[in-house]
This record gives C-alpha cells, sequence and structure tokens, in this order.
C-alpha cells in the first residue's frame, strides 16, 4: 500500500529549523539572494560594486534599492535648496518585475547611458571610437565603477547642453564620481593583470571628469594657488598602473587606445634637431641654454620644453585647421612624460616652468573642439598671468595671443 503523501510533509516538519534573518540590505532583499551581513558592505555588493546598506551613514554617496549603479535621485521630499529633480523623474517609472534585467535601473541611468552610447563616446577618440563605444561599457557590466564613470561624463555632457537640469545633473556626476572613486581607491592595493584594464580605463576617466566638471577658482589643473596639483597626482596614478601592468594592459582589450597613445609618446621622444614652430619658440630654447651655469633645472626645463614643441608642432601640422584626430591623447602625452622634477618647479610656480605652461595652453587650445576642453586653455592662463613675474612675462606673449590675449 502506498504511504500517505503527509508523511512527506511530517518527515519535511521534522528536519532542524532554520531562522531566516531579516537584516539582510535591500540590495540582496530586491534581489532575492542570502545577504551575508558582513559590515561595512556585504559580500555581494562588494562583488557588484554597489553600496551596501551597512556603509557608514557619514558617507556622501546615497544609494537606494532602486540603483543598481550608485546615487539615488533626489527625494521629492528634500528641501527646496536640493538638487531639483529632473523632468523625466516627475513621475515614478512602471514597476519592472523581479529579476528582470532592468529592475535595478532608473530613467535617468538610461538617459545617461544612451546619450553616453550616441553622444559622449564621439568626443574621447574618433580613431578608436569603438574602444569607447564598445568595448569600454563592457567592461562597465561587469565592473560598475566604470559604469559610473561614463554616466558621470555622460551627465556633464548633457548639462552642459540642458540648462534647466544643469545643477540636477552636475550634482549627479559628482555623486557618481565619488562612489566610484571610493571603489577605485580600495581595488588599487590589489592591482593586477585581471583588473588592470578597468582600473587603467577608470583613471583616465577621473582625469578626464576634472575636465568635463570645469574650471574652478584657484585650481589651474597642472598648477595651484594652493601649490600642490590634484589632477596631477591623478595623472601619475594612472602612469603608475600603465608602468605596474604594462605587459597586461597592451595584451588586453585597450592595447588599440595605447597604441594611439604610444604613437603620440614616440613624438614627443623623437631624436633630431631642435624642435621649433617659429621665432618665439627658438629664441626661448635659446634662453634656456644660455642659463646652464646658472640655473640648476636646466636640464629638466629643456626636455619638457622639447618634447613639448615636437607634440605641439605635430599637433599643428596634421591639419590645416590646428585640429588633430586625438588631440587630448597628445596632450594627456606630454604630461605623461613630464620628470617629478618639474612637476614640483610647476608647484613651486618656477618662472621658466609657467612660461613652459602657457605654451602648453596652446595644445589645449588647438584640442578646444572636444567640448570638455572649453574654457580651460583661458583659465589656465589666468593662473600662469597671475602668478608669473613681470620680468618673464614677454615670454609668454605668443601663447596668450594664441588664445586672444594680451599680455
Amino acid at each position: 500500500m502506498t504511504a500517505p503523501r503527509r508523511s512527506g510533509r511530517a518527515s519535511a516538519s521534522s528536519r532542524r529549523s532554520h531562522r531566516k534573518s531579516r537584516l539582510g540590505c535591500a540590495n540582496c532583499k530586491r534581489r532575492r539572494i542570502k545577504c551575508d551581513e558582513k559590515k561595512p558592505s556585504c559580500t555581494n555588493c562588494v562583488q557588484h560594486s554597489i553600496r551596501c546598506d551597512f556603509a557608514p551613514a557619514s558617507s556622501s554617496v546615497d544609494s537606494s534599492p532602486g540603483h543598481v549603479l550608485g546615487p539615488a535621485a533626489p527625494s521629492p521630499a528634500a528641501p527646496s535648496s536640493a538638487v531639483p529633480s529632473p523632468p523625466s523623474l516627475k513621475s515614478p517609472p512602471a514597476r519592472a518585475d523581479v529579476g528582470s534585467p532592468a529592475s535595478g535601473l532608473e530613467l535617468i541611468e538610461l538617459e545617461l547611458l544612451q546619450n553616453y552610447l550616441t553622444n559622449t563616446c564621439l568626443s574621447l577618440g574618433s580613431s578608436y571610437l569603438w574602444v569607447w563605444q564598445k568595448t569600454i561599457p563592457q567592461l562597465g557590466f561587469s565592473h560598475h565603477y566604470v559604469l559610473q564613470l561614463l554616466l558621470a561624463f555622460s551627465a556633464y555632457d548633457i548639462a552642459r547642453r540642458d540648462p534647466a537640469r544643469s545643477d540636477f545633473l552636475r550634482g549627479l556626476a559628482d555623486q557618481y564620481q565619488h562612489a566610484a572613486v571610493q571603489t577605485v581607491t580600495g581595488l588599487l592595493p590589489h592591482l593586477n593583470a585581471e583588473n588592470s584594464d578597468p582600473l587603467y580605463v577608470s583613471s583616465v576617466l577621473i582625469c578626464s571628469l576634472s575636465f568635463a566638471k570645469g574650471p574652478s577658482p584657484g585650481d589651474y589643473l597642472m598648477i595651484s594657488d594652493r601649490g600642490a596639483s590634484d589632477w596631477m597626482v591623478l595623472n601619475r596614478g594612472t602612469r603608475s598602473i600603465l608602468q605596474l601592468q604594462k605587459n597586461a594592459l597592451w595584451a588586453g582589450r585597450l592595447s588599440f587606445m595605447l597604441r594611439a597613445a604610444g604613437r603620440a609618446l614616440r613624438v614627443a621622444f623623437t631624436e633630431g634637431p631642435n624642435p621649433e614652430i617659429n621665432e618665439h619658440t627658438r629664441e626661448f630654447r635659446r634662453y634656456l641654454v644660455g642659463l646652464a651655469l646658472t640655473e640648476p633645472n636646466t636640464t629638466t626645463y629643456l626636455a619638457a620644453w622639447d618634447r613639448l614643441v615636437r607634440t605641439l608642432k605635430a599637433m599643428l601640422d596634421e591639419s590645416d585647421e590646428g585640429k588633430v584626430q586625438n588631440a587630448v591623447t597628445f596632450v594627456f602625452s606630454w604630461v605623461y612624460c613630464l620628470e617629478e622634477n618639474f612637476i614640483l618647479c610647476l608647484q613651486q610656480h618656477q618662472p621658466l616652468a609657467l612660461v613652459i605652461l602657457a605654451y602648453f595652453v596652446v595644445m589645449l587650445h588647438v584640442s578646444r573642439h572636444q567640448w570638455f576642453i572649453e574654457h580651460w586653455p583661458e583659465h589656465i592662463m589666468a593662473g600662469i598671468v597671475h602668478h608669473i613675474p613681470d620680468d618673464h612675462k614677454h615670454w609668454i606673449r605668443w601663447p596668450a595671443t594664441q588664445i586672444g590675449w594680451n599680455v
């Protein structure tokens, strides 16, 4: 005779009871997975590079259960001084089925991603557009901090074209960047061949976001009223990642982009006759050589100067309009070449270093067709004029005239 069915249930009820935890983080609850409740962030949130509910409340980056990528839109109950919600978020989106791919996305994130893929990426390197349009977003789906940085860049892009939402979008970009930087900072001590691609491209994006955010008073990118430059620290971080994981990066998914940068570096380091563009560059180099016996930093200045003039000349020669396909690559490559001693001279506002920096402004001016370079040449030149002594100002007249200034 067949045993009654209820015996199966009786057997099940005799098993050891399991007390289900109700204290898991909101992200794990939403995804219906077990949360180990580790603090300050549970293991699942760490693995997916998203902010956990258990993270300290003092962090300025907020994350709601509805956000996979980072910051949530400001609450409607926030005081009037808070960043306003964009028109697209006035009405809550329709509830997606639990477990569907878009269930954790907000409309604003979809808007930013769509804008990045169709607009923003076009300005990041035309000769290797597919890297920015396909390869790097794919990295972002596996490493969310990369995607957060792409969304931040896209937010700044839309903000300049949509004044009505500019404050909201710029605030959102800051939150995305802050969340990504926190994650990247925690991962850098564990840099290896496997994570070198996402960490390298993240460092490049973080440096580029400084441009996209726009100038701020007292901060002139490579110099500052405070002395040290935060941007130069970030740039050296990019250089360190490339040096430490050179083989892995050149064999990885970003190799094509690195080859374009390598071309710019070869231009800067080309051996040959002393480079010159006009009588102004020729005269200043002659002046530097004449200081060899009295100026201890002459060798440093000459190295930075020759590489700058070669790079600038290549940029000017590539097009009758002074525009090159990858102008920003040339700009970053020259900065990459700089010796630590030259950076120290810039921090100290040494006059000759400031003269060389004025010619760097011309490089940025040549790159001005990139939206995120706008306003930077004038802003940096203002910082140079402010810090350079009067008896050296005649050396910066030609670069100043290139951006429409009279010094």
